[in-house]
């Protein structure tokens, strides 16, 4: 139970610095908006994303917690205007999506083994 629960709390808090965290950090560190945008917006967050799926389907734990860091990105980029342009929430569309990826493939390599 326990180790359930420091896995949650896990994924929040990683949730929470991929979603905010790693944005706000470019902003203050007034990092060139295309850096920004390939750097952490695709390359790090799909790939952290990907990695979020496998975990999720690895552990058996609920497709809700998918939701998770694309809900953070969305709320983060319509309150405080972190990616102030359109394509933020469409990336949110899409780190779902590479979520669910993951999970598959993570299921699908799991039915071969057996």
């Amino acid at each position: 139970m326990n180790k359930d629960r420091n896995r949650i709390i896990f994924y929040i808090i990683s949730s929470i610095i991929c979603g905010f965290a790693l944005p706000w950090l470019c902003d203050l560190l007034r990092i060139k908006v295309v850096l920004k945008v390939v750097i952490v917006l695709f390359i790090i967050n799909l790939i952290y994303a990907f990695v979020f799926g496998i975990m999720l389907a690895r552990y058996h734990d609920s497709l809700w917690y998918q939701l998770l860091m694309p809900c953070i990105f969305a709320i983060t980029t319509l309150i405080m205007k972190l990616n102030a342009h359109m394509y933020a929430y469409f990336l949110a569309i899409v780190y779902l999506l590479v979520s669910y990826l993951g999970y598959l493939s993570f299921i699908g390599i799991n039915k071969k083994e057996r």
